[in-house]
């Protein structure tokens, strides 16, 4: 990690004796190398330095305060500061998708598992920026009454905030070879894609405001004992409302399962039931019945994907037997909780593999 930090001493400024005003600014820069990738042991990993990532950060900081005795019981202080952080991950290979070589045996999903290889730009660092804009002002008048130091103002903030964070938008890659790599033969993907195409739709972009009012009293009752009490209220806003997403708390209910249940699942193929497909030699299979939603599943394929990669090479297997072994296994893997769905008008036999001579 390296850093450089530059500062300057504090201003002080006696304007007159009852009036003094004070200014400070500080800039921290700090920038650290991060090695992503490195697990030890027989099922562990390692990285090519276009897996890793240089973590920068900056902190610029103005204050200005002033205070002011105006008779011997009362005075005011006032503030005023401004902050400008930002937190950005640059990478060498910017807009890359990660690729992951994988050299352990493939699960049930056919997916390559460790000890494996890490290369391109780790999804989590593919967009991932925080900018930060802050402004504090704050004010207070204070009556020195004896035993009494009654103390009342307001303080008030805006924030103005940029967090970007988009993994998989240029996609991750699990490889189960060297071999296939170089072929381009890979086992899993993954890809999030912004709403319009543009990944700024992702972040989270707002201007957060508060305002506090207070009043409190600091009573000192003797030499051993202080009470302070008072009263406060504080009022928040934003200027924009982040979209309704009705799944939100559904998802979160699942917990570790992916899984969910809709109202509405997918629609009923109209124009197509009883026989009345638009063209002949049509095959449409859908994951899951009319009206009924498709699980997710557990693992890094869907029970329907999985099953569907399981049998749609096999050798010598017409399309539509294919399409019920893969429906039977759906079945069984989810309970009779999902059951795929086809509609054909095909006119002969087909076979997507052909059998071994």
């Amino acid at each position: 990690m390296n850093g450089h930090q530059k500062s300057r001493p504090n201003f002080i400024l006696f304007i007159t004796d009852q009036h003094r005003a004070d200014f400070r600014y500080s800039k921290l820069e700090q920038s650290k190398l991060r090695l992503n990738g490195f697990n030890a042991g027989n099922t562990g990993s390692a990285s090519l330095s276009s897996y890793w990532y240089q973590h920068d950060k900056t902190v610029e900081s103005y204050v200005a305060q002033l205070f002011s005795d105006w008779t011997d019981t009362f005075s005011t202080e006032f503030k005023v500061s401004y902050r400008d952080y930002s937190a950005i991950r640059n990478t060498p290979t910017s807009g890359t998708p990660e690729i992951k070589i994988a050299y352990g045996a493939p699960n049930a999903d056919g997916v390559g598992q460790n000890p494996a290889l890490w290369l391109g730009t780790e999804s989590n660092s593919q967009y991932n920026d925080l900018f930060t804009k802050t402004w504090n002002y704050y004010g207070a008048g204070i009556f020195n009454l004896g035993d009494h130091e009654v103390k009342f103002g307001f303080d008030y903030a805006t924030n103005e905030i940029f967090n970007l964070y988009a993994p998989f938008v240029d996609g991750s890659y699990t490889y189960n070879s060297l071999e296939d790599f170089r072929n381009g033969a890979w086992s899993y993907r993954q890809f999030r894609n912004p709403v319009g195409g543009d990944v700024n739709n992702m972040a989270a972009d707002y201007t957060y405001k508060s305002l506090g009012l207070f009043v409190q009293d600091k009573w000192y009752v003797n030499d051993k004992l202080t009470l302070t009490f008072g009263v406060r209220g504080d009022s928040f806003k934003i200027d924009s409302d982040p979209e309704y997403n009705p799944l939100a708390q559904q998802v979160a209910a699942a917990g570790a399962s992916r899984s969910v249940v809709l109202r509405s699942g997918l629609a009923a193929p109209s124009g197509l039931g009883a026989g009345a497909t638009r063209g002949a030699g049509t095959l449409i299979a859908f994951a899951t019945a009319p009206g009924q939603v498709a699980l997710d599943g557990d693992g890094a394929n869907s029970p329907f994907s999985a099953a569907l990669v399981r049998h749609i090479s096999t050798p010598g297997l017409e399309v539509q037997q294919m399409l019920t072994r893969v429906r039977a296994e759906v079945v069984a893997a989810t309970k009779g909780k999902q059951v795929p769905w086809s509609n054909s008008s095909l006119l002969g036999e087909v076979f997507l593999a052909t059998a071994k001579p």
